[in-house]
């Protein structure tokens, strides 16, 4: 077996920064997508007021993400039912008749519908997972450590090389 020496400070850290900054790149990959910038031209530079803007944004919106997963948990210890459904853009005028209807068949105290206005997404989106986390009275459950077993080395066993068809190019 295998003991490895414990990670120094620095590289946990490190660790650390990289997977927060792989989820930043998922958020900015969601707002480039947003934007649609046209091909072969460049966005201009970023006021202060729209860095500003986006670096609350994010603050708020991994706040709120965090908030979701202690009421997930919640949701799950308490054996609770929730259902969330997001519309789509398509077929728009047919699902907005059929909404209307459904809305007004099966809105009552105990299955509400809210609907968002989302002309600026960002704002849509931090008011609804604000106004879905005040529907619960949750809060955070103990969760017990987690203990990984000691990971086993077999000293005879020899990994195979994997076949060159079956390996993702590395391209980056």
């Amino acid at each position: 077996m295998t003991i490895l020496p414990p990670l120094d400070p620095d590289e946990l850290v490190r660790r650390i920064s990289l997977d927060v900054a792989d989820g930043y790149d998922e958020e900015l990959e969601m707002e480039i997508e947003d934007r649609h910038p046209l091909p072969g031209v460049s966005p201009g530079p970023e006021s202060a007021a729209e860095k500003g803007y986006r670096q609350d944004y994010f603050r708020q919106l991994f706040r709120l993400q965090a908030e979701l997963v202690k009421l997930q948990d919640w949701v799950v210890a308490a054996g609770e039912k929730v259902l969330i459904l997001f519309e789509g853009r398509d077929r728009w005028e047919d699902y907005t008749k059929a909404k209307d209807v459904m809305l007004e068949r099966s809105h009552i105290p105990e299955a509400r519908w809210w609907v968002v206005h989302a002309v600026d997404k960002k704002r849509a989106r931090l008011n609804c997972v604000d106004h879905l986390l005040k529907q619960f009275h949750y809060q955070e459950r103990p969760k017990p450590p987690i203990v990984l077993p000691q990971r086993e080395h077999h000293e005879h066993y020899s990994r195979q090389a994997v076949p060159p068809d079956l390996l993702v190019p590395e391209v980056y």
